[in-house]
């Protein structure tokens, strides 16, 4: 006897301590695994984790102990209905990318952001639109106009109720982020059109003192290739220089993430993409424009040349 277990001449089985005994496979958890959603506890999807993660239950104990003789992986592995541990992890990938692909499907379309379609998107995220042009401003009786807390407070819903909620999607409906080889994103902006939220030199009254402000200096932007980006700029060719800090005051923010299509960053890449243009530097601090001859927010192939 060994563990409880009774020797088996001549069984190749797979006990604990060796193959010199055996027993029939039998779920200590008929049930399932003892947990419910592994993506509340911000695993990644994939049959090593899962059982990395079954493994740290009940500090350790819940698996290849006296109660329970299979490994987490031979458990998830008879769960399956499977006899090998190799099928089971190809099953579970399977599952994973039917998972991951549903949840981006029942994800937020970028384009219900800022809700103004496609086309009003693709040329926000080039620097233009009238979101990149006007500044708040006072008329008659005292009213404000084109105060971005009070006109885009539909930013500041998404982000609280929606954005730590569910997936928004990749807006890969525009130029500036299809094909972006390097795994990573880049904003630069080089204006500012909100005062009193310390970023940027934006001040009150805004008919004076912010009609050409800029952003907090983070970047200097040395070159511009226009053939990186002619979705955004409209030329073939050309180039911009900008020596002895000729391109005054510029703000950039990046983004990167994995080749792994179930890895976190890469799920989750269009919420970052809302957070960092539209909800922390748009709506939070007002930074606005691009740099001459490149987008404003683009594939890092489209704006690397900048920095």
């Amino acid at each position: 006897m060994r563990d409880g277990l009774e020797t088996i001449p001549g069984c190749s089985g797979t006990g604990r301590s060796g193959t010199d005994y055996c027993y029939a496979p039998q779920l200590c958890y008929k049930d399932g695994f003892p947990w419910n959603t592994p993506g509340q506890f911000g695993i990644r999807c994939n049959f090593q984790e899962l059982t990395d993660y079954a493994n740290e239950l009940e500090g350790g104990t819940l698996f290849a102990n006296g109660s329970c003789h299979n490994t987490a992986k031979r458990e998830l592995t008879l769960l399956l209905g499977l006899d090998n541990e190799a099928d089971a992890e190809a099953q579970i990938k399977k599952f994973c990318d039917v998972a991951y692909k549903k949840w981006n499907a029942d994800g937020m379309p970028f384009p219900d952001i800022l809700d103004k379609g496609e086309m009003f998107d693709k040329e926000f995220f080039d620097g233009n639109t009238i979101l990149n042009d006007e500044r708040e401003t006072i008329v008659e009786y005292g009213t404000k106009l084109h105060e971005l807390d009070e006109e885009f407070v539909r930013l500041a819903t998404i982000r609280n109720q929606k954005a730590d909620a569910m997936v928004i999607q990749w807006p890969s409906y525009m130029s500036n982020f299809q094909n972006c080889a390097l795994q990573a994103a880049m904003c630069c902006w080089v204006q500012d059109r909100q005062a009193n939220d310390n970023n940027g030199n934006c001040a009150e009254p805004y008919d004076q003192n912010c009609v050409d402000a800029n952003p907090a200096d983070n970047t200097d932007i040395c070159y511009v290739d226009m053939p990186r980006s002619p979705g955004s700029n409209h030329v073939n060719g050309g180039f911009a220089i900008y020596s002895d800090n000729a391109e005054d005051d510029a703000h950039c923010h990046g983004m990167v993430w994995s080749k792994d299509d179930h890895y976190e960053n890469n799920i989750y890449k269009g919420n970052d993409l809302f957070f960092i243009s539209l909800f922390d530097h748009f709506h939070q601090r007002g930074y606005i424009r691009e740099v001459p001859g490149a987008p404003m927010c683009a594939c890092l192939e489209q704006v690397r040349s900048e920095l």
